[in-house]
């Protein structure tokens, strides 16, 4: 059955018999356990807002993971002052943690789904993203969710390469008015959903559904 005839109900229950993969990076000196999970924590302007991320795709994972890992070596590299000066303990290595998520009591979670690449699902990661500025009309990201605090969030991945910035741009027109229809095609074309998925824990209640 295709993801766009899914309940959102169905479409959890189908991640929750997948395995969950997270690509992150630690020091040789320490690991990565489900206790360190702090889902305040992580980068800003995420696509569903600050949370703990995953994706049904180990390759994505490993791939997030072995990009930390070249980002904390090249900020290493910079403090000791060559690759050979970092202390062994200190050295980054990529790790991809695998997870479960228990889908069997949904009623008690407040969740969203989004089940495609469309403009609800632009409008909201463009506030979460915050992609309007002095260029882009605020007025036309109109989004019912964007105050909302969601236990879970689940839908298609959008950054990468090319950057979701850069094809705003590329589909701004004069007065910072986006044409939708043309960057939302150019994003499924760009992507491969739900090939390229992700959900996001972003409450201490959603981490209770997690499991090792």
């Amino acid at each position: 059955m295709e993801i766009l005839k899914k309940t959102n109900e169905e479409i959890l229950a189908e991640i929750s018999e997948n395995v969950l993969y997270h690509g992150t990076c630690v020091s040789n000196d320490t690991d990565f356990s489900f206790e360190q999970i702090d889902v305040t924590k992580g980068a800003k302007k995420t696509d569903f807002g600050k949370g703990f991320y995953m994706t049904t795709n180990k390759e994505m994972a490993v791939d997030r993971a072995e990009s930390r890992k070249s980002f904390y070596l090249e900020q290493l590299i910079a403090h000791y002052g060559s690759i050979n000066d970092i202390p062994e303990k200190e050295f980054p290595r990529a790790v991809v943690k695998s997870f479960k998520f228990d889908a069997s009591n949904l009623s008690e979670i407040k969740y969203l789904v989004f089940s495609q690449y469309n403009e609800e699902w632009l409008n909201f990661i463009a506030h979460k993203k915050q992609l309007f500025n002095n260029q882009i009309s605020y007025s036309q990201f109109t989004c019912r969710h964007k105050d909302e605090i969601y236990d879970v969030i689940y839908g298609p991945l959008v950054d990468g390469k090319p950057k979701l910035k850069y094809l705003v741009k590329r589909y701004t027109k004069q007065g910072g008015i986006i044409n939708k229809e043309k960057l939302l095609s150019e994003i499924s074309s760009s992507f491969n959903f739900p090939l390229q998925d992700q959900i996001s824990i972003h409450t201490e209640k959603g981490k209770l559904f997690l499991k090792e």
